[in-house]
């Protein structure tokens, strides 16, 4: 590589740490300070499952990995557990995602303003996205930095390190949602082996590829593997993730993809064909890249034509990938890394063909105007959440107090240290006030809801910031679950067994009805019968209710 080359590739990685700082600042200017009660909750209360000794799924039920559980346990036990903590290490995870597409576009395109573009839109869709915690986010950083090992490999190198690094990044990915890592290394590995096969014909050296891809992501997915049947967590796992899922998910979980006229009231719910629309866009620039000269260098990008067509298809089938993972339940943060690797795929086509005529940059041009068009709605959603962020911290409503005003705020009373500069509602601080006051840390509580014969959620971030431990390993609600006699039995014999003071019960829930098996009465009332006959209402705060143990009410007469 010349000296020309040499210092592009260095302004190269600087810009990308630019990136990966302005990603973070944009990410905690625009967050939404009120906490999630269910998604983030999910996150929050099992990281603090693990920081107290428990394993997903053997102790608490679990359909995402283990790697953000004990990320967060880590963290919360060498600083604190806060929701700021909690933020902090989500901004980070998506803003490495950032950086990686930055990496991805620069070395494929050799243009840096390409590249920052690319990764400006991305900045802006994943602070849009928000449901923070959500382990999609590390994943996908995790998939992309594997992604970007995979490039040298592309352009012709041998390494056996760059390879087996690529695989143990898709392992990686795995940690924190089982289906993305097992997803992009079926995708990815294809895609390796025909790469390898079309520049040698060899079988050998396909063979050699595989093995330390293979090998790579194995050293990361072995382990995991056999420290889950040391701590007989296998039969708990497969039920989590293979029986339960089989059965219900599907039907209880599901949503449609919006028609014509869902979008024409809102155009916010086009944005799930947006992978769809930029891949179809960037085919014909895929296919005219074949066309042309396959050994053409890139002088500031380091690379080749042939390095970059091969990653586009990759990109291309990965984009697919997610998308169709997303099919399931249909929402924007569901198609979060279709988007992004869609979004990156138009940032290197884009780069490749905008200098020349023809069909591949008239689909490009058509291509980026729907990119351009749904992009504009995050980033107006971002800048009226970032401007009621600048007004309360100028009003000085951050340093007041949240029970008193009902926003966020840093300075708290104590015991809502963990609440600390987010919000929730004022029933919720009521009721997390009410408990703290009459049980000590550590206690077991349960948190339900008014009827358990249909479920659409529950809040479980009040565990968490109570600081109060679950009676139940069924603690994350799902329809199709703890609406089930089995769970509804299982949930009834530990209440017995860890003999909880208080229950929860939140009503705020069960008007919803989705268009699916959620809205659905299973015809189970086993849990809300033995609720009701072993526990009394003694406060209510709007839709939550606050339940003691009759037997200890009793006791304190």
């Amino acid at each position: 590589m010349n000296r020309f080359s040499d210092d592009a590739a260095g302004k190269n990685w600087r810009v990308m740490a630019l990136c990966l700082v302005g990603c973070c600042f944009y990410q905690f200017v625009c967050m939404n300070p009120a906490v999630d009660l269910y998604d983030e909750g999910v996150i929050l209360f099992g990281a603090m499952r693990v920081a107290g000794g428990d394993i997903p799924h053997r102790d608490f039920y679990a359909n995402y990995g283990p790697g953000q559980f004990y990320i967060l346990a880590g963290i919360f036990k060498l600083l604190s557990p806060s929701v700021l903590i909690e933020r902090v290490w989500d901004s980070v995870a998506r803003s490495l995602s950032v950086a990686m597409v930055f990496l991805l576009v620069a070395r494929c395109t050799g243009s840096a303003i390409a590249a920052a573009c690319t990764a400006a839109v991305c900045t802006v869709w994943l602070a849009a996205f928000q449901t923070y915690g959500y382990p999609v986010f590390p994943a996908l950083a995790a998939a992309l930095a594997g992604l970007a090992c995979l490039l040298s490999v592309f352009n012709g190198g041998r390494s056996a390190w760059m390879l087996a690094a690529a695989g143990a990044c898709t392992g990686l990915a795995l940690l924190f949602r089982y289906d993305i890592g097992i997803f992009t290394f079926l995708t990815l590995a294809p895609v390796l082996g025909l790469c390898v096969a079309c520049r040698s014909r060899r079988v050998g050296d396909v063979v050699r590829v595989m093995i330390f891809y293979s090998a790579g992501f194995a050293l990361v997915g072995l382990p995991l593997i056999v420290a889950y049947a040391s701590f007989g967590v296998v039969p708990d796992l497969l039920f989590d993730l293979i029986t339960f899922p089989s059965g219900h998910y599907l039907t209880t979980r599901a949503l449609p993809f919006p028609n014509f006229g869902a979008i024409a009231r809102n155009t916010a719910a086009g944005v799930v064909y947006l992978p769809l629309i930029l891949s179809a866009a960037a085919i014909p620039a895929i296919v005219a890249a074949r066309r042309g000269d396959p050994h053409s260098a890139d002088v500031v990008g380091g690379g080749s034509a042939t390095g970059r067509w091969w990653m586009m298809i990759a990109l291309l089938l990965l984009t697919l990938t997610y998308f169709g993972k997303g099919t399931v339940r249909v929402k924007p943060e569901q198609m979060a890394m279709a988007i992004i690797t869609s979004l990156s795929l138009t940032g290197i086509a884009a780069t490749a063909v905008l200098r020349h005529a023809g069909v591949a940059y008239r689909s490009m041009a058509i291509g980026l105007v729907p990119a351009f068009l749904f992009s504009i709605i995050p980033l107006v959603g971002s800048a009226r959440q970032a401007q009621q962020n600048v007004l309360a911290m100028s009003a000085g409503d951050l340093w007041a107090a949240p029970g008193t005003l009902g926003h966020a705020s840093c300075r708290v009373p104590p015991g809502l240290e963990r609440l600390a500069c987010f919000s929730v509602d004022q029933e919720h601080l009521d009721a997390i006030r009410f408990l703290q006051e009459r049980t000590r840390p550590g206690d077991y509580i349960y948190v339900g809801l008014d009827r358990h014969d249909k479920i659409f959620m529950n809040d479980i971030t009040l565990y968490f910031l109570a600081g109060l431990r679950s009676a139940t390993k069924w603690h994350h609600f799902d329809p199709g679950l703890q609406t089930s006699e089995p769970i509804q039995r299982q949930i009834i014999k530990e209440l017995e067994h860890n003999h909880p003071r208080f229950a929860v019960l939140e009503s705020q829930w069960d008007a919803i009805h989705e268009p699916n098996a959620s809205a659905l009465s299973s015809g189970v009332v086993l849990l809300d019968d033995y609720i009701r006959d072993r526990f009394k209402v003694v406060a209510t705060f709007n839709t939550v209710s606050v339940l003691e143990d009759k037997h200890a009410v009793a006791a304190t007469r």
